[in-house]
């Protein structure tokens, strides 16, 4: 796989011009190939000609990675960022906005792919947010906001600017075929992120991966009625305002009589009478969700780069737990603070946790037994909306909700996600964490894939087979065995075989698709055991 990073020296108001040229050279450093762009839309243009199944790294904000997404959408290319500008809502969108630049353009290079919904409006990509009306009025003033303002104080400053003047136009609003909305419209957003304007959340409830859009509708409002909302809008309480509507859906129709503004991504649109926004559900791969392997995160350490993982669903408003180092562990040896650092990390507080057996009783806090990890918590969800079958199998007759991760804690209460359950092996009565074996193979230096599957056994039930993808020269198996037992493995988890590919198939979010490699290798073991 290519790797191509983009620098805009513009972006950050110029912060990224001053680190362009340590950007440039780490990115050289790692084997990518970095280019500093040399006007508006020199980006798209660049990422346009990166060879097919490249990785395009954004560095920038907003505003530079809508251009490479201009250039890669509807390909089969990976957009990674490393977010240094002054909003920064599609990072945010994906977790990475607080992350210094190294280790973000280290996730951004070599880090687990997956896929989030792609969004169009006339035929135009945007990857976090759409704004039509006042929205983008205030998105147009603020391109000539005091540089010294960023983020929210600069939305603000446009904000009260465009106020002075404002006259809502008449529109007519269609959500998948049905009109909403006809009348005065003060602003309509078209969300795949729950913020915008540098961190507003005006869409709480977007969720780039639900194949939906997220509509907010603001109707009539006055002057002084812009001004009262906003504490509402930067607290996110604004949906309760009964000149505020939300939708969700496919497709978004907007019609006005004359042509109105808009913005994506906080990019000015040409001005138009209609808008179609359309979503393109999981059609856009971009790094960023997944665990981080033990041989990344001591590698980011060895840099200097303090590491924390985390753990969350949507079902859990998202994050539940966070590792950092309790007081009494700092002064444990090298390894063992690296150990720690790869768990997933500790319940965030009124979060209450627990790893339980198919009975709903806690397992010990051994760090080896097993169990689903299980959540209560204020912001936990109850259930699922209109799907009572699925609200039921959700939650334990206790109420807890089933994540249907398994893990392990141990005595200090770090939790580590070892599997889905569906994707466990069970070998002899015994548990194989097919996770565990993936992330201890990636370490090699020789292998740049692993998926590793349970194959049915003749005697043991389940054994796992390794699927691996070579970098360079191909690992032979008593290395790939060796290299395992050195992690830590016993022999009873190890492999019993390894198939060496190309590639591995990978789900439409950009996942590992274990169901075809099981069924492509369902009779591997009886065969050799016919033999």
């Amino acid at each position: 796989m290519e790797r191509w990073v983009i620098v805009n020296p513009a972006a950050g108001r110029g912060k990224v011009g001053r680190l362009s040229g340590a950007i440039l050279k780490a990115a050289r450093e790692k084997g990518a190939r970095a280019f500093l762009t040399e006007g508006p839309g020199h980006a798209t243009e660049l990422s346009r000609n990166a060879p097919e199944g490249a990785r395009v790294v954004a560095v920038g904000g907003d505003g530079t990675v809508h251009e490479v997404l201009r250039g890669l959408a509807g390909t089969d290319k990976v957009l990674g960022v490393v977010p240094i500008g002054s909003g920064n809502d599609f990072a945010r969108m994906l977790g990475l906005r607080e992350l210094p630049w190294r280790e973000a353009l280290e996730l951004a290079l070599f880090a687990q792919e997956e896929a989030i919904d792609l969004c169009w409006v006339n035929g135009e990509p945007f990857g976090a947010s759409l704004g039509i009306g006042f929205d983008a009025l205030v998105a147009k003033k603020a391109l000539s906001a005091p540089p010294f303002l960023r983020g929210m104080p600069r939305y603000l400053y446009a904000l009260f600017g465009v106020l002075k003047e404002l006259r809502l136009p008449e529109g007519r609003v269609a959500v998948d075929g049905e009109e909403v909305h006809w009348g005065p419209l003060l602003l309509l957003a078209v969300m795949n992120g729950p913020a915008y304007g540098g961190g507003i959340p005006i869409a709480p409830m977007a969720d780039p991966r639900d194949g939906q859009l997220s509509v907010i509708l603001a109707r009539s409002f006055t002057r002084p009625g812009v001004v009262f909302i906003l504490p509402r809008l930067l607290l996110g309480r604004h949906l309760s305002h009964p000149q505020v509507v939300a939708f969700a859906g496919r497709e978004v129709v907007v019609e006005f009589a004359h042509p109105v503004p808009a913005h994506a991504d906080g990019e000015l649109l040409p001005e138009a009478r209609l808008y179609r926004a359309r979503v393109e559900p999981l059609g856009l791969k971009v790094v960023g969700g997944s665990a981080a392997p033990r041989s990344l995160v001591e590698r980011f350490e060895r840099m200097g780069i303090e590491v924390r993982q985390g753990y969350g669903l949507t079902e859990t408003s998202p994050v539940v737990v966070q590792n950092f180092m309790k007081s009494h562990l700092e002064s444990l040896p090298w390894e063992e603070r690296i150990r720690l650092k790869a768990k997933t990390g500790l319940p965030t507080p009124l979060v209450r946790l627990r790893v339980a057996d198919e009975e709903g009783r806690p397992v010990p806090k051994d760090a080896r037994t097993m169990g689903e990890v299980q959540l209560k918590g204020p912001w936990i969800t109850g259930g699922y909306y209109r799907n009572e079958e699925a609200s039921r199998n959700a939650l334990t007759p206790d109420g807890w909700f089933r994540t249907g991760d398994i893990a392990v804690w141990d005595e200090e209460g770090y939790l580590e996600i070892k599997d889905r359950l569906k994707d466990l092996i069970k070998s002899g009565g015994e548990w194989i964490s097919s996770v565990d074996l993936e992330n201890a193979l990636m370490g090699h230096p020789k292998v740049k894939e692993a998926a590793v599957v349970a194959i049915p056994h003749p005697r043991w039930q389940e054994r796992p087979l390794a699927v691996v993808v070579p970098r360079g020269e191909k690992p032979s198996e008593e290395e790939l065995r060796e290299h395992l037992l050195k992690a830590g493995f016993a022999k009873w988890q190890l492999p019993d075989a390894f198939v060496f590919v190309e590639e591995i198939p990978r789900t439409s979010a950009g996942k590992f698709l274990k169901r075809a490699l099981r069924e492509q290798y369902k009779d591997l073991f009886h065969d050799s055991s016919e033999g």
